[in-house]
């Protein structure tokens, strides 16, 4: 019987780093055999990392220290803060409305210190764990929660991540919330923080992440590698009114018949996908329907012009209202679908997106089983 220790380690770290390449199965699978293969697997296991919560990510982060590999390669990480104390639960407000003027005062000043407190927690996690990713992160999905933003960490350029995929407002790394307040505080060469971003997908949060301050920046801050766009959760808000707008000029198209042509600012892009919801059904006699459906009409006609006249896949898809509130499920899966070579997100038909977005154990919202069929 051969002796799997005669085998140069090289070798081994070769072959399990070959065999490594799905969403973290294979790779956690070879240190359960030998204490020799455990050894060897230290620096492919974690080829892909996922952590849900800022304790979990401190864990990780104390079990890298004890690692005796020094030069683990991390290429796909996954990142999970839905849960955290300092978030607010959203049937709060409920109870807060019932307090003293007095209570209120209280709760709002212990509420400012956990957050200042948690703040601190994730700027040291967060600052250590890029120092030691940064050179080899390939893909990247944060997932965050609109009550909850993160505070600027540092966080050096990452040269070959080439996914990025943004559920929070994330300063450090995309500043895709105000971006105007935000660019004086950015350093001269910050369009090279993502030199080799090829596929951004950002789903959008109605007070932090607006789809058109991001096109803005994709304008001034991306390459021609750039070549798949993503932005989903869209709305009727004011910031996304303008959407249509600001990417047919960042496409070099017409945002209507009779209007000049203008240069191509993102060059590269060859697939776009654009998910939004209509508005609550009931609210202000129709006004906000009257907004979506003009948004939604004006990006339908865009994307027939993209796909005419610069051969651009370009998918719009009105989503039936509160369709997909798991993104935190929807988003891990579509990490690990890309990590295996999958699509993921990127569908080219709204009964690809259906398929996605529908989980097992949902809860319809009331009378949208009728409604729609889905959950029959």
């Amino acid at each position: 019987m051969v002796d799997v220790e005669a085998i140069p380690t090289e070798l081994w770290r070769e072959i399990i780093s070959l065999a490594c390449t799905d969403g973290g199965f294979t790779g956690k699978s070879p240190a359960l055999t030998s204490k020799f293969i455990h050894q060897q697997s230290l620096s492919p296991r974690f080829h892909s990392v996922a952590v849900q919560s800022l304790q979990h990510l401190q864990q990780f982060l104390s079990l890298l220290d004890k690692q005796s590999e020094r030069h683990l390669v991390i290429s796909h990480l996954y990142m999970s803060f839905l849960e955290e104390p300092c978030r607010t639960p959203s049937d709060f407000w409920r109870t807060y409305a019932k307090m003293s003027r007095l209570e209120k005062a209280e709760h709002d000043r212990k509420a400012k210190e956990e957050k200042r407190a948690w703040d601190e927690l994730f700027v040291a996690a967060m600052t250590k764990l890029f120092a030691l990713v940064a050179p080899t992160l390939r893909t990247l999905c944060i997932v965050g929660d609109w009550a909850v933003r993160f505070p600027t960490f540092s966080c050096d350029t990452l040269p070959c991540l080439e996914e990025l995929t943004v559920r929070a407002d994330l300063p450090s790394i995309f500043p895709s919330g105000a971006i105007e307040d935000e660019a004086r505080f950015l350093p001269p060469n910050r369009c090279y923080k993502l030199p080799a971003l090829r596929r951004l997908h950002v789903v959008c949060l109605s007070r932090t992440l607006h789809c058109a301050k991001i096109v803005n920046y994709l304008n001034q801050h991306t390459r021609p590698c750039f070549t798949h766009l993503r932005l989903s959760n869209i709305d009727e808000d004011k910031e996304d009114r303008i959407l249509p707008h600001g990417l047919a000029r960042s496409l070099g198209v017409p945002h209507r018949e009779g209007d000049t042509p203008v240069a191509t600012k993102l060059s590269g892009v060859r697939h776009v996908v654009i998910h939004g919801y209509p508005p609550a059904p009931g609210g202000w006699c129709g006004f906000n329907d009257s907004i979506w459906d003009t948004i939604c009409w004006e990006l339908e006609a865009l994307a027939e012009r993209c796909e005419f006249e610069k051969g651009l896949r370009f998918l719009v898809m009105s989503r039936p209202w509160r369709r997909n509130p798991r993104w935190g499920d929807r988003l891990y899966d579509d990490w690990v679908d890309r990590i295996e070579g999958k699509d993921g997100c990127w569908v080219e038909s709204e009964e690809a997106e259906e398929q996605l977005e529908v989980y097992e154990d949902d809860h319809p919202p009331p009378g949208e089983e009728q409604e729609f069929g889905l959950f029959d």
